[in-house]
């Protein structure tokens, strides 16, 4: 008498999609972006570059967390390396602010982004709404060496006034400030814990 197979479950199955679609978008990222493995210096597993910086801004310091990884998006037109993600930002006062990101290379990266130059830009925008909300910081210059180090082009006091809160309604980009964003470990969740949302 044969012995029935063992049925595999909802979890199994569900764990061996998450595996299967994990290991396809690795291969995908290698053939077409293989510089997210490797940039910064060292080789890295997924392909995500997570980092963390300082700049100062209105009341004080501002601590801004980024998360990354190679994307379809950028211009159809141009050539150009595009990049997606999230973060945080932590503003002195002790609020913080959940955004998304865009950005990436305006030219085609293959296997090395060293001084290469990079934007990313900052948003907020709803559950039911295609539209950009603040705050909205472009940072801008170029890979160097392990760092990301980038120039606020003035977003940052525009759209932050001392308090923390967002200006409702920023002005013209003042002075830009250096921030430069170095290579730090995942973060889970909210990494300001204790800190309210604005």
């Amino acid at each position: 008498m044969a012995t029935p197979r063992k049925r595999t479950g909802c979890l199994g199955q569900f764990i061996f999609l998450a595996v299967f679609l994990a290991a396809l978008a690795m291969g995908v990222a290698a053939i077409t972006n293989p510089w997210i493995f490797t940039v910064g210096g060292h080789f890295r597993l997924l392909p995500q570059w997570t980092g963390a910086g300082q700049i100062e801004g209105p009341g004080g310091t501002y601590r801004i967390f980024v998360s990354f990884y190679p994307s379809r998006g950028g211009s159809r037109i141009l050539p150009s390396t595009s990049v997606r993600g999230g973060g945080f930002i932590c503003t002195p006062s002790g609020r913080n602010y959940q955004v998304k990101l865009t950005g990436g290379a305006p030219l085609t990266v293959w296997s090395d982004m060293n001084n290469k130059p990079f934007t990313l830009s900052t948003y907020i925008r709803g559950a039911f709404s295609s539209q950009h909300g603040p705050p909205e910081l472009r940072l801008k210059g170029r890979w160097n060496g392990p760092n990301l180090m980038l120039n606020d082009e003035g977003t940052l006091a525009r759209a932050f006034a001392p308090d923390g809160s967002l200006i409702a309604h920023p002005g013209t980009p003042g002075p830009g400030r250096e921030i430069t964003f170095a290579e730090t470990d995942w973060w889970f969740g909210d990494p300001c814990p204790g800190h309210p949302h604005g």
